[in-house]
């Protein structure tokens, strides 16, 4: 689809520079009602497209917004979480003064900041500075721009294989770009969004959705979820751990068809901390360090059971000394299928028990 939507755009360009560049030549001054259509018909949906965009800012990223999430229930379009996480940290930070961060990808998430105020603090302001599909890099730019603008005395760094592996920008998807606010290239970012606004079936679910509401054929709409979101923290809990859904209406016949039989023998990932990861690990390591920062690094307990290699491990040892803490392969944590919501996030009781675990001296 992305492909489709980009050749539309060249080929929309194309035609839009081959009339301009008849008209400049005179091919068409012949036909002067034929040269006005010609631009008014490039015009006037661009234009209409344009300010369709503009007006409805359905990804959150042209104007500002005071909030970004309902506090509670969620669904429609999918924001970018990274961009949402920046913007909210720069808003809040000026009254709030953060001074502890949580930093990972979405399974972060588990890691709740009233639970993890019982091991830092009651006075500690936290603050949960994570997005959708986190990579390295974006990581990276996080902790930077939040030393940069705080006073960090504790610092929660949850990673994993996939996290670890992202050591470039990815700019292929809207979703998953870093904010302009932590990384610049504005310019890059919106017209990421611009491209991905104008895809045909991107356009048609945003409209019908907007006009009907959610239906089951929509890809790029996301159903509605009775979730609770304070944007103080920037976190979100599940129907289930918020108290509005039983653990025997949750893990249903359809749910548990969702986890998947595991080999019995534990795997090891393939290592991925290069060059490129050690240098932003690093630095992300210094600027912790000379903030006096508590720091702990939690390596998530995922379900597939694959063990981070341990040259990896040894890596994070290396650059962040005895305060990483590995959970993933197969262990108490991983063999229960009730610690997850599904196969790729574990839920808010597995992460109060590590932090039992990582803070009890």
């Amino acid at each position: 689809m992305l492909t489709k939507t980009i050749t539309l755009a060249l080929v929309a360009a194309l035609l839009a520079g081959a009339l301009l560049a008849l008209c400049r030549r005179g091919s068409l001054r012949a036909y002067p009602g034929l040269r006005r259509f010609s631009l008014l018909a490039f015009a006037v949906p661009t234009l209409a497209l344009g300010l369709y965009y503009l007006a409805s800012d359905p990804f959150k990223v042209v104007w500002p917004h005071e909030a970004y999430y309902p506090e509670w229930g969620w669904g429609g379009v999918t924001l970018n979480h990274d961009h949402v996480s920046s913007r909210l940290f720069r808003q809040n930070n000026g009254r709030r003064h953060y001074d502890a961060f949580i930093f990972g990808n979405s399974r972060s998430r588990a890691f709740r900041t009233e639970a993890w105020r019982r091991h830092i603090g009651d006075a500690a302001e936290c603050f949960h500075f994570d997005a959708h599909g986190e990579s390295l890099y974006g990581l990276h730019k996080k902790v930077l721009y939040a030393a940069t603008h705080s006073d960090m005395h504790h610092a929660l760094l949850v990673l994993d294989h996939s996290l670890l592996e992202g050591c470039k920008a990815r700019t292929d998807n809207h979703l998953f770009f870093v904010s302009p606010v932590t990384d610049g290239h504005a310019l890059l970012f919106h017209f990421r969004n611009a491209v991905d606004f104008c895809d045909p079936q991107f356009l048609v679910e945003y409209t019908a959705w907007w006009l009907t509401g959610y239906h089951s054929w929509m890809k790029n709409i996301a159903p509605p979820i009775d979730q609770h979101y304070v944007d103080s923290t920037n976190e979100f809990s599940h129907p289930i751990d918020n108290g509005q859904m039983t653990e025997a209406e949750f893990y249903d016949a359809e749910r548990m068809q969702l986890f998947y039989d595991r080999p019995a023998t534990e795997r090891t990932s393939e290592p991925v901390i290069g060059e490129c990861q050690r240098r932003l690990l690093g630095e992300v390591a210094q600027t912790l360090k000379a903030e006096g920062c508590n720091i702990k690094v939690i390596v998530n307990p995922l379900y597939d059971q694959v063990r981070l290699h341990p040259d990896d491990m040894e890596a994070l040892r290396q650059l962040f000394g005895d305060c990483v803490y590995d959970y993933s392969g197969i262990n108490a944590l991983t063999s229960d299928v009730h610690n997850y919501y599904e196969t790729s996030h574990y839920r808010p009781h597995v992460a109060e028990r590590i932090l039992e675990e990582v803070y009890k001296d």
